[in-house]
């Protein structure tokens, strides 16, 4: 007769894993890590160089200019009004797009993060 295993024992059952984390299957993981980093790359070189059509009006008639993101960003924050504390009004409008930034790319990251809560509920799921 075979004896019963412990309860933190991994041999017996493939699908059981430490509480510590040990010795977890990361089968996904460092494909996912991978495109998140060349995805966030690819993003900050977008804001760098890329360039979005920008629609301007001049002596009455519509023109469509190629700019680039952080120059448009620039002239905004130079175009901001003209107030008495204007470092204050030039932080928030660049730490808004600072803000912007950071949570686009945790953002990805995030979406590219495998949640094991759902496949364990996938897997059980039988309703």
């Amino acid at each position: 007769m075979a004896e019963p295993s412990s309860p933190n024992s991994t041999a017996s059952d493939p699908k059981r894993v430490p509480p510590d984390g040990a010795g977890a299957v990361v089968s996904g993981k460092p494909v996912r890590l991978i495109l998140w980093v060349v995805l966030s790359i690819a993003f900050l070189g977008y804001l760098a160089f890329g360039t979005v059509g920008a629609r301007i009006w001049r002596f009455g008639q519509l023109q469509i200019e190629s700019r680039s993101i952080a120059s448009t960003w620039r002239v905004q924050g130079r175009n901001l009004p003209d107030v008495s504390h204007q470092w204050l009004i030039e932080s928030v409008f660049y730490g808004a797009i600072g803000v912007f930034v950071v949570c686009t790319i945790v953002g990805m990251r995030l979406l590219l993060a495998e949640s094991t809560d759902d496949r364990a509920r996938v897997g059980n799921d039988h309703s």
